[in-house]
């Protein structure tokens, strides 16, 4: 006997969010907790060390080191763990209190990471939650050639979840935990989130980075609210974009080619007068008395900088 409601939706999403897909490049990528570093440690100076908790630390790293050599050896991982855990606490509280160096600090978080990492490799018998947040210590930084706040303004603004994929190196597989950053000077300018193995997880896993090999990475379904949100955050604007149609055949084509904001065009919305630049750079080098050829090469780096692309080229 209920009246039928009336039911609106809005699928602006669904419809049109395939319909095109960021591509970025990564520029460079910060490891953490790499082995090279623990090799390097003198740890016989550490034991006569006068902090409590640095000795603690130590006492937990020779545990775990004997137990590995000897299979028999019985570890309460969980119990470890939560030990593990407050020694770091404290040792964080004993150097904002100054009672222990930075290198001393240094150290110990070396330490700890070589045992939370043997907490991995031997498959300990922990609670999914507290294997999560040991993962979360063992994630990577990579650095992509985007500004999140213009191209993915829902991650940031809505939580939105896009699929994250490589687009190089398909044939191998993936090694490396991973959080993407972009070029902003934010925090916040971070994924967080991500699908993969069919859930969703803080880390994404992408390949070991080269620096001297392109990896670029294509964020897909941003063809919703993407570009109309965008802002001009840390002045990076519209993105190089092109139009791509499928042939009868199978192949494709570019039909069509828009190129991104350059510096000049991004600086205008924000009022800066690119003319009188440069003319303020014209007299300074007129006042510091520099040759004309000197002149003429500072002019064309400069318009040739306005003129690039707000993006690493």
């Amino acid at each position: 006997g209920i009246r039928e409601p009336t039911i609106y939706s809005e699928n602006g999403r669904a419809m049109t969010a395939y319909h095109a897909v960021l591509l970025t490049n990564v520029i460079d990528a910060e490891y953490h907790h790499e082995e090279n570093r623990f090799k390097h440690l003198d740890l016989s100076v550490q034991k006569l060390h006068s902090n409590k908790n640095i000795k603690m630390l130590l006492v937990e790293f020779e545990k775990f080191s004997t137990a590995s050599k000897n299979i028999s050896c019985d570890i309460n991982y969980l119990d470890r763990y939560l030990e593990l855990v407050k020694i770091m606490e404290n040792i964080e509280t004993d150097f904002s209190n100054g009672q222990i160096s930075l290198s001393d600090k240094a150290i110990a978080e070396t330490v700890s990471a070589k045992i939370f990492k043997q907490f991995i490799d031997e498959n300990s018998n922990l609670k999914a939650r507290y294997k999560n947040e040991i993962e979360e210590k063992f994630v990577d930084k990579y650095f992509c050639n985007f500004s999140l706040f213009q191209s993915t303004p829902d991650i940031w603004g809505l939580k939105q979840i896009f699929p994250i994929l490589p687009l190089h190196r398909l044939n191998e597989q993936p090694t490396r935990k991973v959080r993407l950053h972009d070029l902003t000077c934010d925090s916040d300018g971070q994924i967080n989130q991500y699908v993969e193995d069919d859930s969703v997880k803080t880390y994404i896993s992408l390949h070991n980075f080269k620096s001297q090999e392109k990896y670029v990475l294509g964020l897909f379904l941003v063809g919703a609210y993407q570009e109309i949100l965008g802002d001009l955050h840390n002045l990076f604007g519209d993105t190089n974009a092109v139009n791509i149609e499928l042939n009868p055949d199978g192949g494709y084509q570019i039909c069509e080619e828009e190129p991104g904001d350059t510096v000049e065009e991004v600086l205008s919305y924000v009022h800066i007068d690119t003319t009188k630049m440069r003319q303020n750079w014209l007299e300074k080098l007129d006042h510091m008395k520099v040759s004309g050829q000197t002149k003429d090469y500072v002019l064309k780096k400069l318009d040739t900088a306005l003129k690039s692309n707000s993006y690493l080229n």
